[in-house]
């Protein structure tokens, strides 16, 4: 789109180049930005979860499951990790993985929590 912009009268038209594939008419983005809008605003009141609930949640998303092996021959052990521990101990791998994950579910976690809670 950036690319057709200048060649272009206005936004509109270079989106329409730009997305040729996607939207044939002004009219067809314009739905589908109205159903994306509707998709993030609306909320089913039975989907929104209990304060309680995203409050546990939460907790959850905050601990950091690991296994850790005592000796070389020794099984896993099963530990949860603060983050301050993930960021001091581990390697930038595991904190990139780690953190993407527990990112995705806190978008999830405010996605269905009281818009109250949130802020």
């Amino acid at each position: 789109m950036l690319r057709e912009l200048p060649r272009c009268w206005n936004w509109e038209t270079a989106v329409l180049h730009a997305f040729s594939s996607t939207f044939h008419s002004m009219l067809d983005l314009e739905k589908m930005w109205s159903v994306n809008i509707l998709a993030l605003t609306a909320r089913d009141p039975s989907q929104v979860w209990s304060k309680v609930a995203c409050l546990d949640k939460l907790s959850d998303i905050l601990a950091i499951p690991t296994q850790l092996r005592v000796a070389t021959n020794a099984l896993p052990e099963r530990e949860v990790m603060s983050w301050q521990q993930a960021i001091s101990s581990r390697d930038f791998p595991f904190q990139t993985g780690v953190f993407q994950q527990k990112l995705s579910q806190l978008t999830a976690l405010r996605l269905n929590a009281r818009p109250r809670l949130c802020r």
